[in-house]
């Protein structure tokens, strides 16, 4: 009898560093097991059971029923890291495939298994798993064509990665080695990563998001078919959703769709979700024996599980100290990597920039510092936070006064890199508040910190430090007069009041412009300000 409902495929990692997968098929429910999920479970025990997995050693896969694995009889799951979760049942309709798997108990345990630290990858109607765990909306695109035959016209359907042609996601491990094509073979088809080619039998079922809506708005059936021309829209829906999208349609062109989804850690509604989550619903993704293209979408599963159970947990940690106090419990820090890497819930970014001698921030609007870029951190806690590994390339945030090091670097050795201009590092002393500090030649900026870097002219190049002084709303509080040199003042947007209660400028920066004939005391968020 055909028995499984459908399949979880379980890793683990092993602390001598050897991979030994441990496999799980759970069934329950029902007899009705399609030939496209048996050739799925063929995959994988080839794969990932009676062969090497890489360099690894074979290892033995092992049934779980439904019960097994929400409860964890005889510990069964506790050295599980990653769980796949397939169904591909194109005959039955979106409510019946959802009802499958949509025990509470059983939705319970994956959630509690991804919030714990476990990673998982849904694919075809195993998607709206992501809704019912509480992590998703639901699926606006969940179109169930069953069966079609092409009647050997080609049907050949690709994967864009290629956002809009501003999003480049081609990058992400589950790509890797993967070949490209083109949109039913023609010349002027669109090209991206090869999934489907067949001039007979294929399933035309599609399970994703097409209307790319914000947290909060549901779904809009409305918005369908709509094209998508704003970036924005796409920004919005991977910031409100903490998710990056790694792949739409082949043939749209614009910043519509989303149907391979990574779901990155972090904090979401309130909670901590500490693992990952991939999902998979393009109708490309086909395990028909009619596709030509088999071998590809078998090699994304490969990728999609090794970057899952290889992906480190964090890319860095950053300390903060309760000596880098800046305001009533905000702490200050710096940082730079040659990875992009997420914000944590907790942290916000600041990049900057000089104008003579005002040092202005900027707050980071999304969640992602990219690569090579050095920001100031804010922390709301003086403690360590995880920095996670963002696996894409991410968005530039514009000029920026902000340099870093991946290694540790003398003050001398960095100055010498950075002839003509004068470099400012975070510090504090018993005799300086915190601030940005001119940078000694015997000082260090350590490796993943960042620094300033200012252009040695006019009055800038006179400025001793550049000091901060935060409120809990991040905002300025105080314009702190270093020394004997010209004012110096770290900035956010904040409107100025004279004493009378008028408003006299939108910008704390703005009082400096003209330092002769702006002296005096000032308002700034109910703080006074004075300006000599």
């Amino acid at each position: 009898m055909k028995r499984i409902l459908f399949f979880v495929a379980a890793l683990l990692l092993v602390t001598n560093g050897a991979w030994a997968q441990k496999v799980a098929y759970v069934w329950g429910l029902t007899n009705d097991n399609t030939g496209e999920m048996e050739k799925a479970q063929t995959f994988f025990d080839q794969y990932f059971v009676n062969e090497s997995f890489e360099t690894c050693p074979r290892s033995v896969g092992k049934f779980l029923d439904m019960n097994e694995f929400i409860n964890n009889i005889d510990g069964k799951m506790d050295d599980v890291s990653v769980v796949w979760l397939n169904v591909d049942r194109p005959a039955n309709s979106y409510s019946d495939n959802v009802a499958l798997y949509n025990n509470p108990a059983f939705v319970e345990a994956l959630t509690n298994f991804v919030k714990g630290g476990g990673s998982l990858l849904l694919t075809k109607e195993a998607v709206p798993m992501i809704n019912l765990m509480g992590r998703m909306c639901e699926p606006s695109e969940k179109g169930h064509g069953g069966f079609t035959n092409s009647g050997g016209a080609l049907k050949q359907w690709v994967i864009n990665a290629n956002l809009g042609g501003s999003f480049d996601r081609r990058s992400h491990p589950v790509y890797d080695g993967i070949g490209t094509a083109k949109t039913d073979g023609l010349d002027d088809g669109a090209e991206g990563f090869a999934f489907e080619s067949t001039t007979s039998w294929f399933t035309d079922i599609n399970t994703g998001w097409n209307d790319l809506l914000p947290k909060g708005e549901g779904v809009n059936a409305s918005s369908t078919e709509d094209a998508n021309f704003d970036p924005n829209k796409l920004r919005n829906f991977e910031r409100s959703w903490n998710c990056i999208d790694l792949g739409t349609w082949g043939h749209i062109g614009d910043y519509f769709g989303a149907f391979i989804v990574e779901f990155l850690p972090g904090l979401f509604n309130g909670e901590d979700w500490k693992g990952t989550v991939i999902i998979c619903g393009p109708a490309a993704y086909q395990w028909v024996n009619e596709n030509a293209f088999l071998d590809n979408v078998k090699l994304f599963t490969k990728n999609a599980v090794n970057y899952l159970l290889t992906k480190p947990a964090t890319m860095a940690d950053v300390t903060f100290s309760p000596a880098a106090e800046i305001g009533t419990s905000r702490y200050a820090s710096t940082f730079y990597a040659d990875q992009s890497a997420l914000i944590p819930s907790g942290v916000t970014a600041y990049t900057a920039s000089v104008n003579t001698n005002t040092l202005s921030l900027t707050k980071v609007s999304g969640n992602v510092i990219p690569a090579n870029t050095g920001v100031l951190l804010v922390g709301n806690e003086a403690k360590t936070f995880q920095f996670q590994f963002y696996p894409v390339p991410a968005e530039s945030l514009g000029e920026n006064a902000f340099a870093g090091t991946t290694t540790d670097q003398s003050g001398s050795q960095l100055k010498a890199a950075y002839d003509g201009q004068t470099l400012y590092v975070l510090s504090k002393s018993n005799t300086v508040p915190l601030g940005f500090h001119k940078l000694g030649d015997s000082s260090t900026v350590a490796a993943g910190k960042a620094f300033l870097v200012v252009e040695s002219t006019g009055d800038a190049k006179e400025v001793p430090s550049f000091t901060i002084n935060i409120d809990a709303d991040d905002n300025i509080t105080a314009i702190d007069i270093m020394h004997n040199g010209p004012s110096s003042l770290i900035s956010l947007p904040s409107s100025v009041y004279d004493l009378q209660g008028r408003k006299v400028a939108t910008n704390p920066s703005s009082l400096i412009s003209h330092p002769s004939s702006q002296k005096g005391v000032y308002i700034v968020n109910g703080k006074k300000v004075i300006i000599k």
